[in-house]
């Protein structure tokens, strides 16, 4: 099989698990660059990979014998490296979310020669596609969802937060915003959402919340799918009664398990969804066709705009 010459961007701490993946599935990094150089220096030699061009305007210049392109920065200037990249003609795939909001990637995608995609790993889980599926079998749906981020930032929002509504518009598709609420106290927001179906979403962003992050569906049989933690997912159809003992004097009804499906494995080496989601890079870039589980610039536009638009129509 010909050997996928990737050219990498970038060597925060997210790094660390991108390039694993990349090397397991054996892509050859040809060309790396960080803004940091000696930083970028110190990454190369532990990863073991090619020493880092020096500048940016170095790596544009060599990377026409490259595959694709990986982008992994901080977001806060992802799309003015973007904006340079993707004049390139080769495939991008970008960190998620991208940018800090719609409009830089609306841009980008009007001057843009190559395919971007987002990487949304979370996407890859087993769970969130269990998930995926109980909703396409049901009619129609009510959802509750928690996002208790530990920052409590509009701009963690956007850079974290992101994966749940990405999940959300991956596994419901288009949504409408109803309702959006800003909480007291710097708490956070709450905000209600409509899907195709006319299902509905409610979703509280409840910053420092001791809790797991949680998206829970009931459909229309009363079957119910939960993903808390989101790499983990719970199906449930019925009660189930416990009697009365001397030890629980009470009659007590707990949901009765008819399946689970988790992401995390004993073992397992990589960050969930990483290893999926670069063999879909892969097929991409081999054969030019992805299965729709990677996130497109439109994808990736329409998570930004909703986050906006729950900030902007917020009431106090």
């Amino acid at each position: 099989m010909k050997k996928i010459k990737i050219g990498y961007i970038g060597s925060g701490p997210i790094s660390n698990f991108h390039i694993p993946a990349i090397q397991e599935l054996g892509f050859k990094i040809e060309l790396f660059y960080s803004r940091n150089y000696i930083k970028a220096l110190n990454f190369a030699k532990k990863h073991e990979i090619v020493n880092p061009q020096k500048n940016f305007n170095q790596f544009l210049i060599k990377s026409e014998n490259l595959d694709a392109i990986i982008l992994s920065i901080k977001t806060d200037v992802t799309a003015k490296y973007l904006k340079k990249l993707c004049k390139l003609n080769k495939p991008i795939f970008v960190e998620k979310p991208g940018a800090l909001n719609s409009k830089d990637l609306i841009n980008i995608k009007k001057i843009s020669k190559s395919k971007i995609f987002f990487l949304y790993n979370r996407r890859f889980y087993s769970s969130v596609n269990e998930a995926k599926k109980f909703v396409k079998k049901s009619h129609q749906s009510f959802t509750s969802v928690k996002i208790p981020d530990s920052i409590k930032t509009i701009k963690q929002f956007y850079v974290n937060g992101c994966h749940v509504l990405d999940l959300l518009l991956y596994c419901f598709g288009d949504l409408q915003l109803i309702s959006s609420h800003k909480l007291k106290k710097n708490l956070g927001y709450y905000f209600l959402l409509k899907s195709k179906k006319n299902g509905l979403i409610s979703c509280l962003l409840n910053w420092g919340s001791p809790q797991n992050f949680e998206i829970n569906i009931i459909d229309d049989k009363n079957e119910r799918l939960e993903l808390k933690p989101l790499e983990t997912s719970f199906f449930f159809k019925k009660m189930k009664k416990i009697e009365p003992s001397k030890k629980n004097p009470i009659r007590s009804y707990i949901p009765e398990l008819e399946k689970k499906n988790s992401t995390i494995s004993v073992g397992m080496k990589y960050k969930p969804g990483f290893i999926e989601q670069y063999k879909e890079i892969m097929k991409f870039i081999l054969n030019k066709k992805t299965n729709n589980i990677l996130c497109n610039i439109d994808d990736a536009i329409k998570v930004l705009y909703l986050i906006e638009l729950i900030i902007k129509k917020a009431k106090k």
